[in-house]
């Protein structure tokens, strides 16, 4: 029997943080979705990152196209699991409980290569958790749920894309040799932009060191930005001092900041701590 199989659609999931396509869910057909892509001559295929729907050109010794197979207009719903710890420390965060809800992912509209309902995951997506979204016997509730629509306007591509999250950078003067240095300053060079500091700060030991802010959120990022440095300033130019570090460090995600927020900041606010 001949088999001949190409791509019907590809899912794919991205992220602000990683600059593109990552790795971080198992995405799952459910019972009654598998039978349908065994009794139509589909294959499900996850890969980094991404997942495709195959189809059989040859099914059941018929040769069939894309389009033929579409009109049955036939939905595949998938559930999508989380398996990294680390998610929300480098996700924008959602204002709501999300024990109590998930997310749903779909392809109502015609020519929108995104399965969310904004250019980015947002609270928009999140909904209350109750039977009605395919709850299978002994799954525990998922991360979210994603249902595709197989119709004749079917895209090739889709796209899952998830916000870094923004906070506000605080490097911190630890080492004697820092501390020394006069007039510091911590600068943004594309933005030409000076953080607000520097500033006393006491860290869990006891100890008061000099810090400097960003004066706005920044996004999380796993590149390397090479955007902050620090310089020995002057009174003359004080965005063209004596460089001494040329390319500051970005946040690490999986340090959460312990250290106490800023006098008079707006509740809430995120950190991101960097020793230095």
């Amino acid at each position: 029997m001949k088999i001949s199989y190409e791509i019907l659609t590809e899912v794919q999931f991205e992220h602000e943080y990683f600059k593109g396509i990552f790795s971080v869910f198992k995405i799952r057909p459910t019972t009654a979705s598998s039978k349908i892509l065994l009794n139509f001559g589909m294959e499900f295929r996850e890969q980094y990152g991404r997942f495709y729907i195959y189809f059989d050109i040859f099914h059941a010794g018929v040769k069939r196209s894309r389009e033929e197979l579409l009109l049955k207009r036939m939905n595949l719903i998938f559930t999508i699991e989380l398996v990294d710890s680390q998610f929300f420390n480098y996700t924008a965060r959602f204002e709501t409980k999300l024990s109590q809800e998930l997310f749903y992912f779909s392809n109502p509209k015609r020519d929108n290569e995104f399965l969310h309902k904004k250019s980015l995951v947002s609270n928009d997506d999140l909904y209350k958790y109750t039977s009605r979204f395919f709850r299978e016997p002994g799954l525990v509730k998922p991360f979210g749920i994603l249902a595709l629509k197989l119709s004749t306007d079917l895209r090739k591509v889709y796209v899952i894309r998830f916000e870094a999250m923004a906070t506000y950078w605080r490097y911190v003067l630890v080492s004697d040799y820092l501390k020394a240095i006069p007039n510091a300053i911590v600068i943004d060079k594309e933005k030409q932009q000076v953080f607000i500091g520097p500033k006393s700060i006491t860290l869990p030991s006891g100890a008061i060191y000099n810090c400097f802010v960003s004066p706005e959120p920044i996004k999380l990022s796993c590149k390397a930005l090479n955007r902050y440095q620090l310089l020995e300033s002057s009174a003359e130019r004080p965005l063209n001092g004596r460089v001494i570090i040329r390319a500051l460090q970005n946040p690490n995600h999986t340090y959460l900041s312990l250290l106490p927020p800023e006098e008079d900041a707006e509740p809430n606010r995120n950190y991101s701590e960097i020793i230095i």
